[in-house]
């Protein structure tokens, strides 16, 4: 388990709507456990800006679980939920949609949106330090923002 706390500064361009307010503040609490062959990691957390008429104000909840199917060959499944619990002052013209994950637009009408996705892929381990996976994350909601499908891919090497 782990809780903790983050501050993204406000830099950047307002023309590439980056820059608005006076930075965000991330708490969160973040929990894992082995069970048998498989792993089941949690986080949850709130975006919180400094400025809330420039960002709005989240609320999300991650939960990724993986098993090992054969030697070094994992199946994963990951759901997570963003709720949105208050709205910015739409300074960039946006209304009723945001970000995501990717960032924060400080749309107007978007408190009480809320999105569930899930992830399907797997992860191999083909070196005790290094992991490589990929994966393809879709909406379970009507409400989709910004994702309609995103497929990501990573290289995790442990020292």
């Amino acid at each position: 388990m782990s809780v903790g706390t983050t501050y993204e500064i406000d830099l950047g361009s307002h023309r590439v709507f980056q820059g608005r307010g006076d930075g965000e503040f991330r708490f969160f609490l973040t929990g894992g456990q082995q069970i048998g062959r498989g792993h089941w990691l949690s986080d949850t957390g709130f975006r919180i800006p400094t400025d809330h008429n420039a960002r709005s104000q989240m609320w999300y909840w991650a939960n990724h679980w993986d098993y090992e199917v054969v030697d070094n060959w994992y199946a994963l499944l990951e759901l997570n939920w963003f709720h949105w619990m208050r709205s910015g002052s739409g300074p960039l013209g946006t209304s009723g949609f945001e970000g995501y994950d990717l960032f924060n637009l400080g749309s107007t009408d978007v408190a009480g949106n809320d999105i569930v996705s899930l992830t399907v892929g797997g992860r191999w381990k083909p070196r005790r330090n290094v992991i490589v996976g990929c994966g393809w994350e879709f909406p379970v909601t009507n409400r989709r923002d910004i994702l309609h499908d995103r497929l990501y891919a990573d290289l995790i090497i442990r020292y």
